[in-house]
């Protein structure tokens, strides 16, 4: 995605659920497919569908979906994300010496 590539994942990943609450399909830039235990079969089905679609895809819609996938990097990237560690790292200090 930083290069403009862009990428499938799946809801298991902290990215993936992350991405999730956008708008999902690989025309935005990623495309997130459901993951469980027992359903393996229907996620490569999916994965394949998405890499046809995207195959399948003008140069112009390319282009788009290409400029989604950095549009999605740039808000992924650390200097975004730091603050919510540092929050999570402040509460688990803060738990620790309650106990």
């Amino acid at each position: 995605m930083a290069f403009q590539v862009p990428t499938i994942t799946t809801d298991l990943s902290g990215f993936g659920e992350w991405v999730s609450e956008s708008p999902q399909g690989i025309e935005t830039g990623v495309g997130i497919v459901h993951r469980s235990d027992y359903n393996a079969y229907e996620v490569a089905t999916q994965i394949a569908q998405m890499i046809r679609q995207f195959a399948l895809c003008k140069t112009s819609e390319i282009k788009a979906i290409r400029k989604n996938a950095a549009l999605i990097a740039e808000k992924a990237l650390w200097k975004h994300f730091i603050k919510h560690y540092e929050q999570a790292y402040e509460v688990a200090l803060g738990r620790r010496e309650g106990r």
